[in-house]
């Protein structure tokens, strides 16, 4: 039932910690918050120590995810990744051959309880790996996307 679906469109990052804090007021233990591309509209204010409101920012949006999350709402981020940027220096590192770094880096990544990393698409394989989840497990799956749904294709 698509009436039961509330979007809100967030064309900067105050506008994000609005929605998100009246998230928090409709939603109720079991629902699902999906936050789709966050480093739009985080990433433009983020700029080291010439900009240290987005970091500020940035806290914040943590903060409103996690309260969510305390609540009971199932939080999921849907955000960018950049690949062969990995320094090494987090726990980003290499999935799929190739190396790849959250979009707002090390310290949004911390955020997260469980992390995918979802490859597109190649000759109709789709690839997920577990990137973090709490007890430190990492594994790797591929499937393809068909008209009956998701179909599980030869271990990885």
């Amino acid at each position: 039932r698509l009436d039961l679906i509330r979007v809100c469109f967030a064309e900067d990052a105050w506008a994000m910690l609005r929605s998100l804090d009246d998230a928090g007021r409709f939603l109720k233990p079991g629902d699902v918050c999906v936050v789709d591309a966050p480093s739009r509209v985080l990433t433009p204010n983020l700029g080291g120590d010439r900009n240290p409101q987005g970091h500020q920012l940035l806290a914040l949006a943590t903060r409103a995810l996690q309260t969510l999350a305390r609540q009971g709402v199932c939080v999921l981020v849907a955000n960018s990744t950049a690949r062969g940027l990995s320094d090494g220096m987090d726990d980003e590192g290499a999935f799929f051959d190739e190396s790849w770094k959250a979009a707002l880096g090390p310290v949004w990544s911390t955020c997260a309880s469980l992390r995918l990393a979802l490859a597109a698409p190649r000759d109709g394989v789709c690839r997920c790996a577990l990137a973090k989840a709490p007890d430190g497990s990492r594994g790797e799956a591929a499937f393809r996307v068909c008209a009956e749904g998701v179909a599980d294709v030869e271990p990885c």
